[in-house]
């Protein structure tokens, strides 16, 4: 029985969606890594894991290093940060004390939104503030900030 071969341009075409993430990956980790901030495209990103066997783990798509960040990448024409951050949502789980965030560029925009959740949001700053007794109530709402300030956020957490 002869295998049916795959169409040459549906490969081509997940071969430049494979690159286009690879490419924003490398560069939020450079941008965050000329902050000083020590980040780092995950294994089952950077190919090692089509050469193991076995069930694909769940990590996020860029790690911080001394952080509890989870980042969730996204680029492209028809980005969803909603979507992104509940991906990163799920793969976190409960009781996990992983900061979901969506990291999302709409395609030949330059500027880089981090979305994540208001209560989120409110740990960080007062993480880098130091000051957790501010804030009484928040609620668990979406909300994107422009990357830069998430970087300045990290370089105080970390």
């Amino acid at each position: 029985m002869a295998t049916k071969k795959p169409d040459p341009k549906r490969v081509a075409a997940g071969r430049r969606s494979k690159l286009k993430g690879k490419t924003f990956e490398q560069e939020v980790v450079r941008r965050l890594k000329r902050s000083r901030i020590p980040a780092r495209r995950n294994w089952q990103q950077s190919g090692e894991f089509a050469k193991t066997k076995g069930k694909k783990p769940v990590l996020p798509d860029v790690s911080v290093d001394g952080s509890r960040v989870w980042l969730e990448l996204s680029s492209g024409a028809k980005v969803n940060p909603l979507a992104k951050l509940k991906q990163a949502i799920s793969d976190i789980g409960k009781g996990s004390a992983c900061i979901p965030i969506a990291v999302t560029r709409k395609k030949g925009s330059p500027k880089i939104l981090a979305t994540l959740r208001l209560v989120d949001l409110e740990n960080m700053v007062f993480d880098a503030l130091g000051d957790k007794a501010s804030l009484s109530r928040v609620i668990n709402f979406p909300v994107s900030i422009d990357f830069e300030d998430l970087v300045t956020l990290l370089k105080r957490t970390n």
